[in-house]
């Protein structure tokens, strides 16, 4: 990227091609600054870089996320690494080792907790595979961790482009058998500015333990849509 562009990377639409299940394209941050950040302000002199054993999303910083990034929704890229379950599988035995040594060089980092919940339940969704669906100890205690780690480090307090951490903590609960189902999409737009509001973004389904966890994540992401525009707006 050119060093006179005030955004720190591109979100460019990533598409995951497999040929036994479907995938929700995502918008990672693909191409960004190496260069130091030379405008004034909290990111003066930080560069966007790959931290700890498994990376996948660049930060400004450990628990920074990736700062302030210019999507590009008419952009698209293939990603191929998830064909088929059997390679799937192999992608999480590779990476288990390797997040498990994160853990213990990183234990602060945020954006691991979200790989942690995910191969939880990726872990989780095999027992439950190979045993008939019964809920055993280990199933249990993955969950379990998983539906902590969402409360503790996640729940309305969204740092990241690009990762949501909800869907895991739903699979948690929905083991547990615990919490209700709830349906919501948010969107704000000011004078062309902000979300698209023609009807044909897909509502986010989710599980809460209870009404006051879906009031708080439901309320930060209202926050996030409508802050940025109403500064922009002079009573």
């Amino acid at each position: 990227m050119r060093k006179s562009t005030l955004w720190h990377g591109l979100s460019i639409r990533q598409h995951h091609f497999s040929i036994d299940a479907n995938f929700s394209p995502d918008m990672p941050v693909r191409c960004f600054r190496r260069a130091p950040y030379p405008f004034q302000g909290a990111s003066l002199g930080k560069s966007m870089k790959f931290i700890g054993r498994i990376h996948e999303h660049p930060e400004l910083d450990l628990n920074e996320g990736p700062g302030e990034v210019l999507i590009l929704p008419d952009v698209h890229i293939a990603h191929i690494g998830y064909l088929d379950e059997s390679i799937r599988r192999l992608r999480f035995i590779r990476n288990k080792p390797l997040l498990d040594m994160d853990r213990r060089d990183n234990p602060t980092r945020l954006l691991q907790k979200h790989f942690v919940m995910r191969d939880n339940m990726l872990l989780a969704s095999y027992y439950l595979q190979q045993n008939g669906g019964q809920i055993t100890q280990e199933v249990q205690k993955l969950a379990e961790e998983t539906m902590q780690l969402y409360r503790e480090h996640f729940l309305g307090k969204m740092k990241y482009t690009n990762i949501d951490s909800l869907q895991y903590y739903t699979q948690a609960l929905k083991i547990l058998g615990i919490g209700v189902d709830v349906q919501f999409h948010v969107a704000a737009s000011r004078e062309g500015k902000g979300d698209q509001m023609n009807g044909t973004a897909v509502p986010i389904t989710a599980r809460f333990a209870n009404y006051e966890e879906a009031k708080t994540e439901i309320e930060y992401r209202l926050q996030e849509h409508i802050l940025p525009l109403q500064s922009q707006v002079h009573w």
